[in-house]
């Protein structure tokens, strides 16, 4: 079994939503020479031959929370003209 030290991160199962809904991937973080990194791992949908993955690993962007975005200024505008 490998050392607690080799270990670079961690992934989880994750169900997509929206239009691509179902579809099962991988979300988690590593961690390499001291920078961290958020990824998700998704099955590659193109796999022609064992000459191609067969998952691909992207960085991973964070939506910000509602309450975490700037306020966008054209919302203020919007209320004030009865919108």
């Amino acid at each position: 079994m490998a050392k607690q030290q080799d270990k670079i991160g961690a992934l989880w199962t994750r169900e997509s939503r929206g239009a691509a809904g179902g579809n099962e991937y991988l979300k988690g973080e590593i961690t390499i020479a001291g920078v961290k990194a958020e990824i998700v791992v998704f099955r590659n949908g193109y796999k022609q031959s064992d000459k191609y993955p067969s998952h691909i690993i992207y960085a991973s962007t964070s939506r910000p929370a509602a309450d975490d975005r700037e306020p966008d200024p054209t919302d203020a505008e919007a209320e004030r003209n009865g919108a």
